[in-house]
């Protein structure tokens, strides 16, 4: 095994510095690492918590209302969450209630919920965790997250580690073998020279001293060494009787001293406290165990020593000193007898903070001191995560969405709001902490309010429903969840409100649609019923028996198979069986015993499963409609339809007779009137021209008369014979551009405004579709009609 009781002091010196740099550094990592574990152990447990409060919260009207889908769209949200393997609520009855496994997660989820909490298992996080409503627990939140992340954290740590050691060690063994020279160097020379002179006997041989520190003291002090000898040799003789007389009065007060020396290491050794003296020069002349746990020095290694150089940070030794200068320059120390707070640092050159109370001891001179010294390091943490537990409580308090408020409880003012309450009660914060609760009540809800708090108050408290009136007057119903506590010195009551007017209104919606779904339950004309899943009437069915005239003791079970027909009890049976098997709701038809009538009539039943948090069916409820009126009806009804389609043929071949001979009638109409029209237009024109040059205008004028009055009457047959074909021909549908149509049909006009003004104005008109020859007809009427009717009028 190495030793190095042996080895050379350079040896030594760099294995002291090299060992006591790694250690440092190793208990540094490893302390660090631990931190590091623990911290993002809970980091993750805080993270899977939040998610599942997050969860929680969506899924309560879920829960309350059991609509399966809205759960699992809550969980399916956690496929944003590669981390999260699973997921599962379970309701109030601790059955799973929705699931959601992970794509790559083999998890099997578990079927009941185990106890509230977390733990670790198996390189999982598993996490239970209730979900509340105002009126309680209503179910359970269970999330499974793998570790992934906290292993990958730790390999970059590993890795990190091992690099910071391997360069730590490397530099740590440069820097002592450079360093250990300036220390061995003299240690040696110091060695050499006291080996020459224990080889010669020459005491006026003298070490060399090369510095200031320790070794140029141990230089100076062997040297002084040397001359004492020196002279010692020449006195010793004259000083042995002097001795001799001295021993005994020095073995008396040794004995005293050793005494006195013992009762003060006792109470030294006890101390809880380090208790530390030095000199007057701030040298370390006593240092007590505890003062060695504390430190990491032990007494050894401090005595003589400046005591600011070992136990006081760098940036207070100059005011250390002189405070030490000032007292022995002055006598005054505005810090003896009196308890300070001041930072300390150990042997790894850690600081922490301590309280200290020095104190003269005695009045000789030069002057010592004694120093009693705790380390306040719990505590000042303690008052850290006190301060941080306050940053994040004013942190909730102010960011809570809901509204959130502080108040004194004996006079009932306001003593804090948060931003939310600010927001939706519409009082600013001044207005807010310069009024009492009762202001922002109803009057009439006053009295109750004071009421209430006459009596003791619970550390929590849920009450409700409350009426608050907001700044604009309207007035909404709260629950309010109240703390008693402390408040700035005050006796105080933390609250948190939550509107409630939506949940009672659809309470009271849900109260009334309850109410009529009774009522007509009630007055109902159908029979409406209730089977267990395998289709047995397992209570008395009040409509069944009053319709069907069976007892219970005839209907109970699948006893209400005998009021069917006897030819349809077999299709009803096996409907009804692949209606179980489908578990879906569902109607079939059938016919049923009517006491009343005593006869079978036909019926329609509709069947609507319940089902449990499993899929499996609790129980079917239904209805069954007695239709046999309607049935009869149908059936007349069909019969109807056949005489009248009957009907509609003869009466179709009659129209197609009588339009054939209208189609007739037409043309020889046509021909007929053709004829003298031809005679009245021509003789007309003869006549025009005859009186072409005559006097008489009016006889010109009868004739042009006569002559377009013939046109017309042409054109009005021939629009005639165009109506009569369209009866045969079949519509066409096309697509039509109404601006080019419209332009043709006023081309077409121009023969017949010649002579006249017309301002035409015609705007964009859309493509449609429809039949080309007859739109046109329709716009040919329009605007003739619109010509013929303007002819007498002027343009404005």
């Amino acid at each position: 095994m190495f030793s190095l009781r042996h080895s050379p002091i350079k040896r030594k010196l760099r294995v002291v510095m090299m060992s006591t740099s790694i250690l440092s550094i190793v208990l540094t990592v490893t302390g660090f690492i631990w931190y590091e574990y623990s911290t993002f152990r809970q980091i993750l447990v805080n993270d899977l918590a939040a998610k599942a409060d997050l969860i929680a919260q969506n899924s309560t009207a879920a829960l309350v209302f059991v609509n399966k889908d809205d759960a699992q769209q809550t969980l399916k949200t956690l496929e944003s969450q590669p981390r999260i393997l699973a997921g599962g609520i379970y309701d109030r009855n601790n059955m799973l209630f929705a699931k959601y496994t992970h794509a790559r997660s083999q998890t099997i989820i578990p079927l009941t919920p185990g106890a509230d909490g977390y733990k670790f298992e198996s390189n999982r996080l598993l996490l239970f965790q209730p979900i509340n409503l105002s009126d309680g627990r209503i179910g359970t939140i269970y999330l499974e997250s793998d570790l992934k992340a906290l292993y990958d954290r730790f390999a970059s740590l590993g890795t990190i580690t091992i690099l910071v050691l391997l360069g730590s060690s490397l530099a740590a063994f440069a820097l002592a073998t450079a360093l250990q020279n300036r220390v061995s160097q003299p240690i040696l020379r110091l060695a050499e020279t006291a080996r020459t002179i224990s080889e010669r006997r020459d005491y006026t041989v003298r070490a060399e001293k090369t510095s200031r520190d320790e070794l140029g003291l141990l230089a100076e002090a062997f040297n002084q060494m040397l001359t004492q000898i020196q002279d010692r040799d020449t006195n010793l003789r004259g000083a042995n009787e002097t001795m001799a007389r001295e021993i005994a009065e020095r073995e008396r007060a040794e004995e005293i001293m050793r005494a006195s020396e013992e009762r003060k290491d006792a109470i030294l050794r006890s101390a809880l406290d380090a208790i530390m003296t030095i000199d007057h020069k701030g040298n370390i002349v006593e240092f007590n165990p505890a003062a060695e746990k504390m430190f990491g020095f032990t007494r050894a290694e401090v005595m003589g020593k400046e005591m600011a150089e070992l136990i006081i940070p760098q940036h207070l030794r100059g005011q250390h000193r002189r405070g030490l200068e000032h007292y022995l320059a002055t006598g005054k120390g505005p810090v003896l007898g009196k308890l300070i707070e001041m930072i300390a640092m150990r042997i790894d050159g850690s600081e922490f903070p301590i309280e200290l109370s020095i104190m003269r001891v005695g009045m000789g001179t030069p002057p010592i001191f004694t120093g009693f010294i705790r380390d306040i390091t719990e505590r000042k943490q303690e008052e850290a995560v006190l301060r941080a537990s306050e940053e994040r409580f004013r942190q909730l308090f102010q960011t809570h969405p809901l509204p959130m408020w502080v108040y004194d409880l004996k006079t009932l003012q306001f003593l804090e709001v948060n931003e939310s309450a600010v927001k939706i009660y519409g009082y600013s914060r001044d207005e807010f902490l310069s009024m009492r609760i009762t202001e922002i009540r109803p009057a009439e809800d006053i009295p109750r309010l004071l009421e209430n708090l006459k009596g003791g108050r619970p550390s929590l408290e849920i009450s409700g429903p409350w009426r608050h009136r907001l700044k604009n007057g309207r007035t909404i119903d709260v629950e309010v969840v109240s703390h008693q506590t402390e408040f700035m010195g005050r006796e105080a009551v933390l609250v948190v409100s939550l509107d409630v007017t939506e949940r009672r209104r659809a309470e009271q919606e849900l109260k009334i649609s309850e109410e009529r779904y009774r009522s007509l339950v009630s007055a109902i004309t159908s029979i409406v019923w209730t089977v267990d899943p395998e289709g047995k009437f397992i209570v008395p069915q009040k409509s069944w028996e009053k319709y069907t005239g069976q007892s219970w003791e005839e209907h109970a079970g699948l006893g209400w198979l005998s009021a069917l027909h006897p030819e349809d009890r077999n299709s009803v049976e096996r409907i009804w069986e692949e209606v179980r098997s489908i578990r879906k709701a569902s109607e079939f038809d059938g016919r049923i015993w009517h006491a009343a009538s005593r006869a079978y009539r036909y019926f329609v039943a509709r069947a609507v499963p319940l089902v449990n948090p499993d899929g499996s069916v609790r129980e079917w409820i239904g209805t069954i409609t007695d239709v046999h009126d309607r049935k009869l009806a149908e059936e007349e009804i069909r019969h109807l339809n056949e005489e009248l389609e009957e009907r509609v043929k003869r009466r179709t071949s009659e129209l197609e007779s009588a339009n054939k001979e209208l189609e007739a009638f037409s043309y020889s109409v046509s021909h007929d009137l053709r004829g003298p029209l031809r005679h009245i237009d021509g003789f007309a024109e003869m006549l025009l021209k005859k009186t072409k040059d005559s006097v008489d205008e009016r006889v010109t004028r009868y004739s042009q008369v006569i002559s377009e009055s013939a046109k017309n009457m042409g054109r009005l047959i021939d629009e005639l014979l165009v109506f009569s074909r369209m009866g045969r021909t079949e519509m066409q549908n096309k697509k039509v551009v109404m601006k080019l149509m419209v332009d043709g049909v006023i081309t077409d006009l121009q023969h017949e405004i010649v002579g006249r003004t017309i301002q035409w104005n015609v705007k964009q008109l859309p493509e449609v579709t429809g039949d080309p020859e007859m739109l046109k007809l329709v716009i040919v009427n329009l605007i003739s009609n619109a010509v013929k009717y303007t002819s007498k009028r002027e343009i404005r």
